[in-house]
């Protein structure tokens, strides 16, 4: 699925993204399933998008490190509030 999803071009999706995004990787060392390299392509493409690396994880954050993985979701959905009713 990895390889075939390589193959579609998602850039005028991406480009008409308008919700606050957040890009969450692993370390790149670690990350044996979709290169680090690739998934922070994102930032180019979505508009406004920010990154967050997880430490000491590869590619399931979510399940290696679920705690810091909610906390960095916390804080982008409550900075982007923040700016949305500003």
């Amino acid at each position: 699925r990895i390889r075939e999803a390589q193959q579609i071009d998602f850039c005028p999706d991406c480009a008409r993204v308008r919700a606050p995004t957040l890009v969450i990787t692993g370390e790149p060392h670690l990350d044996r399933i979709v290169p680090v390299e690739s998934t922070r392509r994102y930032l180019d493409l979505i508009p406004g998008a920010r990154y967050y690396q997880l430490e000491r994880t590869g590619h399931l954050g979510l399940v290696t490190r679920p705690q810091a993985y909610a906390t960095a979701v916390a804080d982008f959905v409550h900075a982007a509030s923040t700016t949305v009713r500003s």
